[in-house]
């Protein structure tokens, strides 16, 4: 708007128009690859793509625009919809290639199989024909998949509810075996048993702090209007809340702590928020500014210390039964 200003141009009630918005599309890109990862990917593009017209619709009314709500929503709510949702079904789709490539993955002549014929409008040559059959294969395929999940809630001793998630209350035991001296792994000359574990427990202190975090993110957000702190708790509830809806008292699904790791890069941006925070409103050369600078180092050692203390009981290496123990603090973890 300045520069439309510096040259001698009006805005006047709408405002001006920005173009293809190639970081939109490289988001839709991205948010495709995570769907092809794991449908809780749907959440994230559903969250983001109306943050990013919430983003688009503030800098307008804070830029002065008249009819600011109006131009968002025309300008950039139904670009975006129209950029976004086909790019992350295309590339979605695209993520399956290898299943289409290949004559023997699993389900991929289903249609064929089972007489699946084509609607009559559908071209009935080579190509079309190929193509409805695959994609008639692909969509039973989502069908089963679908079905399988939404009816999991056989008992199981590992299941979580999404309120300890975010504390790490009851990660999920993957692997674990205990070896005398001198049995497996064990080496003979150990004194006592050895244990090995692959355990999905996030770093205890990564995880406390930044639950701690996050309710002092979204008033610091709220308080500045700050984007970053809104991303970074738009990536966790995206990851995390929809979970509580397969969980009791709406639902009984089995679930378990290691889909929080779709949201963890979010929970350590709350971290990271808080100390940039903590920069920007102190001072250089401040003996405040020297606490967050050291603050910030004592937190980067202790968490990559704790990481090489858990490390262990994460890639299954044989360590004393004892210091195994003692790593467990909670005795949901064991």
């Amino acid at each position: 708007m300045a520069q439309i200003v510096e040259a001698g141009g009006a805005v006047g009630k709408y405002g001006p128009r920005l173009g293809w918005r190639w970081w939109r599309f490289a988001a839709a890109v991205s948010l495709g690859l995570s769907c092809g990862v794991k449908w809780s990917g749907l959440y994230f593009v559903a969250a983001f793509g109306l943050l990013t017209v919430v983003w688009d619709l503030t800098a307008r009314r804070a830029a002065g625009i008249e009819r600011w709500w109006e131009d968002a929503l025309v300008v950039d709510a139904v670009p975006a919809a129209l950029v976004m949702l086909p790019t992350v079904v295309l590339v979605y789709v695209a993520s399956w290639s290898a299943w289409f490539a290949h004559p023997m993955s699993y389900l991929r002549n289903w249609a064929e199989v089972n007489g699946a014929a084509p609607p009559g409008w559908w071209p009935g040559w080579g190509w079309a024909q190929g193509a409805w059959e695959a994609g008639r294969s692909l969509l039973e395929y989502h069908h089963m998949m679908w079905d399988f999940h939404n009816g999991l809630d056989s008992e199981h001793n590992y299941a979580s509810h999404p309120l300890g998630w975010i504390i790490q209350w009851r990660p999920t035991s993957f692997y674990w075996d205990k070896y005398a001296p001198g049995q497996g792994p064990c080496p003979a000359d150990t004194v006592g048993d050895c244990a090995t574990a692959v355990t999905s427990l996030g770093n205890p202190l990564l995880w406390w702090l930044g639950a701690a975090a996050i309710p002092v993110v979204l008033v610091l957000s709220l308080r500045y209007r700050d984007w970053r702190g809104a991303a970074a708790l738009t990536g966790i509830a995206a990851g995390w809340l929809p979970w509580f809806l397969y969980s009791w008292p709406l639902a009984d699904r089995t679930i378990f702590t290691f889909y929080s790791i779709v949201f963890t890069p979010f929970v350590i941006l709350t971290l990271v928020h808080l100390l940039a925070v903590g920069l920007e409103r102190t001072p250089r050369r401040s003996a405040d500014r020297r606490i967050v600078v050291w603050l910030a180092a004592v937190l980067v050692v202790l968490v990559v210390g704790v990481s090489a203390l858990y490390y262990p009981i994460w890639t299954a290496m044989p360590v004393p039964y004892e210091y195994w123990q003692r790593l467990m603090l909670l005795p949901s973890w064991i």
